[in-house]
C-alpha cells in the first residue's frame, strides 16, 4: 500500500531536508566519517538502499554521484512516508531514524520546516 502523496510537497520536503543537512555541499565525510555526501546519509543506510536497488556499494563512487545520492535520499524519505503516512514524521526519521522518530518532534524537524516554509513562500505553493 502506497500513501497518496503530493509530488510537489514531497519534492519541497526533500529539498528542505538536504538544504538543512548540507546546504547542497557534497561532503566526503560528515559525523566523524559515519555520513557522507550532499544528502548526509549514514554509510549503513546508503548500503542498505544500494542493496534494495541492486547496486554494488562503493562509498567513493556514490560520493561522486550526486544524482544517485538524491535518488537514495528520495527513496529513504518516501520509504519513511510509506511507513508513517505522515510527511512530518518522515522528515524527522530522516535524521533520527525509524526507532526514535516516534518519540516526538525535535528541533531538527523545526529547522527543516523553516527551509520548507521559505521555499513554499518563494514558489507561491
Amino acid at each position: 500500500m502506497y500513501p497518496e502523496i503530493d509530488e510537489m510537497g514531497f519534492a519541497i520536503a526533500l529539498f528542505g531536508v538536504i538544504q538543512h543537512e548540507t546546504g547542497f555541499v557534497n561532503y566526503a565525510d560528515l559525523d566523524n566519517g559515519y555520513s557522507f555526501g550532499v544528502i548526509s546519509m549514514l554509510q549503513s543506510t546508503a548500503k542498505e538502499i544500494a542493496d534494495d536497488f541492486g547496486h554494488s556499494f562503493n562509498r567513493t563512487e556514490i560520493t561522486q554521484n550526486v544524482e544517485r545520492q538524491i535518488k537514495y535520499a528520495a527513496y529513504y524519505l518516501y520509504r519513511s512516508l510509506k511507513r508513517y503516512n505522515c510527511i512530518d514524521k518522515a522528515i524527522l526519521s530522516y535524521n533520527v531514524g525509524y526507532v526514535r522518530s516516534h518519540q516526538g518532534f525535535t528541533n531538527y524537524y523545526y529547522l527543516v520546516k523553516k527551509h520548507i516554509d521559505n521555499l513554499e513562500k518563494e514558489l507561491g505553493y
